[in-house]
């Protein structure tokens, strides 16, 4: 469904492996990444909003313009809303 529509809203992609792939504008909100491999992926202008990304591979992975609202990143933080490219 991602790979076709761009959108995943909610979806449980949990250890998916994701790495270097591009994002860009994808809606993934409240979706679960947890354990995913994001390295070197682009989610320029993506929607995480309310996304779990808890052990997430985010080595080199690009965030900007990213909707990071309520997101909890890969160390467990949840940021806050408002934050937009990275977590606040």
């Amino acid at each position: 469904k991602l790979n076709t529509t761009n959108k995943c809203e909610k979806c449980d992609l949990t250890n998916a492996n994701l790495s270097g792939l591009d994002m860009y504008g994808a809606n993934l909100a409240g979706t679960n990444l947890a354990g995913a491999n994001l390295a070197d992926a682009s989610f320029n202008d993506a929607n995480l909003t309310d996304a779990n990304l808890t052990g997430a591979n985010i080595k080199g992975t690009n965030f900007a313009g990213a909707k990071l609202y309520n997101t909890t990143w890969s160390d467990g933080k949840k940021c806050k809303p408002g934050s937009i490219g990275k977590c606040k």
